[in-house]
């Protein structure tokens, strides 16, 4: 009887076996953390790229749109948690996506070392904005800028809901999810965390690594369950 109980138990080991793509989420922390401490602010600027272009120079700060830069962490947050709990499948697709573009910002930046000049001084200009930056500006460097990793992120929570039938057949989400994800591509040079360069450059890689992961890696498993 005791046996048959457990037998029946609604929460098995195979429901969860798709918590292991967190470990995606995990090894790209460590080894952003590993480049920032091989490749800090004090690399020898002379041996890196500087992502800077003329354009760069007309782009005013705007210290609010830090709520935009910040809302990457939330945005993508709450995806990876939406589908982790509703769509296994999309869950799968979502961390892999994840992975292999945040980590093609890792080797990219370890092979070629790179860092933006653009952070202006806000010393004396306290408000909660520059505040936010302030903690911004000091936990994460101005190295290994290129490609944006925040651009990267942007296009990861659009398809992760574009992706999922129940999420997308809401116009209003998608309205939202499209407005925010490019809120949070161009908050990075307002906050000058990052060259339009940057951004430019993860743009025709994302579209590349969404084919790659939505429609040849996981194409056959689909029509398999299809």
């Amino acid at each position: 009887m005791i046996s048959q109980q457990v037998n029946d138990r609604p929460f098995k080991y195979k429901h969860y076996k798709h918590l292991w793509f967190l470990v995606i989420a995990i090894a790209y922390l460590v080894a952003f953390f590993v480049l920032e401490r091989f490749i800090p602010n004090d690399y020898p600027h002379d041996k890196m790229f500087l992502s800077h272009i003329p354009l760069d120079d007309k782009i005013p700060f705007l210290p609010w749109m830090i709520i935009f830069y910040f809302a990457w962490y939330p945005g993508l947050l709450a995806v990876g948690a939406y589908l982790m709990v509703r769509d296994v499948g999309g869950f799968k697709r979502y961390m892999t996506y994840v992975g292999v573009t945040f980590f093609t910002m890792i080797i990219v930046c370890a092979l070629f070392p790179n860092y933006q000049d653009m952070r202006p001084d806000i010393t004396g200009n306290e408000n909660v904005f520059t505040r936010i930056l302030k903690g911004i500006y000091t936990a994460d460097t101005y190295t290994n800028v290129l490609p944006s990793g925040h651009v990267f992120g942007s296009f990861a929570i659009a398809i992760g809901v574009f992706e999922n039938k129940n999420l997308r057949k809401h116009i209003w989400l998608d309205v939202i999810t499209i407005i925010v994800a490019v809120l949070i591509s161009v908050s990075t040079v307002f906050v000058k965390q990052h060259s339009i360069l940057d951004g430019i450059a993860s743009i025709p890689l994302s579209i590349m690594w969404y084919f790659v992961v939505y429609k040849l890696i996981f194409r056959e498993k689909k029509e398999k369950t299809a």
